[in-house]
């Protein structure tokens, strides 16, 4: 994962405002440090360097108006290897992180704090809100992104990431609910998913065996 360390529990609506843009500016200034000449904070607002030469700037939302429209930005990483930069962007009540291209000013938002491949040319997110729930994964490469797999299930799952093995094969589970002859007495269940990528896509690949799949009554 990058910057987990950057990413405490904190959110509009939880504590007084300017409390938490005092917390995200305290949160960043050793990273703003690391990446001196790169991205740069003025007061409310954050500066992105581009190779257009143009910054892309990210300006918090004034203190005066409603909570549900308030925005509030912290920078939270750069990958030099692809010239992507990572903002955590504050929402009433939610959060989720922001990938800039430091070549196109191009952005995206991820809903979730991403995983990056051993080899960093792959980025992948498992949300774990139900509302937003799915697989997603994004290759990277010299300061572009495009994001090759997004996977919704129609049925009730929240996915977790398990551990990268290798550069080809992600290893998640699945929580959904049980089906057909599996797991008949609870309410929950948990299934072993292998996502491969295999003649250039990536696949997915559920092990129902019913002594692979965990059974679980909450």
């Amino acid at each position: 994962m990058l910057f987990a360390a950057a990413l405490p529990s904190i959110a509009i609506g939880d504590s007084p405002l300017k409390q938490l843009r005092y917390e995200i500016k305290e949160l960043e200034r050793e990273q703003l440090v690391k990446f001196k000449g790169l991205v740069r904070r003025e007061g409310d607002t954050l500066y992105l360097k581009t190779r257009s030469g143009k910054d892309a700037i990210f300006k918090d939302t004034a203190e005066n108006i409603d909570y549900i429209d308030l925005e509030t930005y912290q920078f939270i990483d750069y990958l030099p290897e692809h010239d992507l930069y990572f903002l955590r962007i504050f929402v009433y009540q939610s959060d989720w992180v922001l990938m800039i291209s430091g070549k196109t000013g191009e952005k995206t938002h991820i809903i979730d704090p991403p995983m990056i491949s051993p080899n960093k040319k792959w980025l992948f997110t498992v949300p774990s809100e139900e509302d937003f729930s799915g697989i997603f994964i994004w290759r990277i490469n010299d300061g572009e992104f495009s994001k090759v797999l997004a996977h919704k299930p129609k049925e009730y799952a929240i996915y977790s990431f398990i551990k990268w093995k290798g550069n080809k094969t992600i290893i998640i589970s699945k929580e959904t609910h049980p089906k057909g002859k599996l797991c008949p007495h609870t309410n929950t269940m948990i299934v072993p998913v292998t996502l491969r990528y295999e003649k250039d896509n990536w696949h997915l690949y559920e092990d129902l065996r019913p002594d692979a799949v965990e059974c679980i009554q909450y």
